[in-house]
């Protein structure tokens, strides 16, 4: 039986006559490492095991008298690759199929799930998200100068894109000259590109930024470019963000 130290030292008193049951409710009382799954090393830091195959890793409570835990840290096997697990976080509330946060990690998937123990990519929230605000990326390796020219904004694509597009430009000082734009731009194997575009912009009609789909080197391949309608300042460049709206490129996931 498993006792407080008050209790454990009242019995091993200066004159007490410990007996065999005093011995095992200290035994009891004490963490072994190999039966409790706790250790720790310069190497791995604390070690925790979890007892079974499926159970609770950490429960955490407010304090020791409370029936039920506020939080529950959970390792599910993954049954779709060995030597790999799910780690969940959730409350004893929560149904069996959600948790607040899931931890997938394999070889071959890295995911994040939020209300969800079953996430499909690398961040899955089954939920409403509420944000300051969301940008895309901008690929590092081509830049677009504010030269009235046309720059690739993407690699040679091929097959199902969709992406949103927003970009801004701005002149130099007492230049004038300033630019929005944000598009959604759809090509499918370059058959018959669309794009759906808003502007804005200040300082005359040349200020404005472009968008357009060019054909690939290659049948059915196809670019992004952009362009300022006419040469800002030397030194000016239009920072763009692009956001990947289609993942299915060859429609895989429309095949029986």
């Amino acid at each position: 039986m498993q006792l407080n130290r008050s209790v454990l030292k009242s019995r091993f008193r200066a004159g007490q006559m410990p007996c065999e049951e005093d011995f095992s409710d200290l035994i009891d009382s004490t963490v072994n490492v190999e039966e409790d799954g706790f250790e720790k090393s310069p190497e791995k830091g604390l070690k925790i095991s979890q007892l079974t195959d499926s159970g609770k890793l950490i429960s955490f409570y407010m304090n020791s008298t409370e029936g039920s835990p506020l939080w529950q840290v959970e390792l599910q096997k993954n049954p779709s690759e060995e030597e790999s697990s799910n780690l969940h976080i959730s409350t004893p509330f929560q149904g069996e199929s959600d948790s607040v946060v899931t931890l997938v990690g394999s070889t071959s998937v890295k995911a994040v799930g939020i209300g969800t123990k079953n996430p499909e990519c690398a961040l899955d929230v089954n939920g409403v998200m509420s944000c300051e605000g969301r940008m895309g990326k901008e690929n590092a390796e081509l830049k677009v100068e504010a030269d009235g020219k046309w720059h690739d904004i993407t690699e040679q694509l091929c097959g199902c894109e969709a992406f949103e597009v927003m970009a801004g430009v701005g002149g130099q000082d007492n230049e004038g000259r300033f630019a929005l734009t944000h598009a959604i731009a759809l090509n499918v194997f370059h058959g018959k590109p669309s794009i759906n575009k808003t502007q804005s912009y200040y300082g005359g009609r040349g200020s404005r930024i472009d968008i357009r789909w060019t054909k690939g080197n290659e049948r059915y391949t196809f670019k992004l470019q952009l362009r300022t309608h006419c040469a800002y300042k030397g030194g000016t460049f239009v920072n763009y963000r692009l956001t990947k709206l289609w993942l299915d490129n060859m429609m895989e996931n429309s095949l029986a």
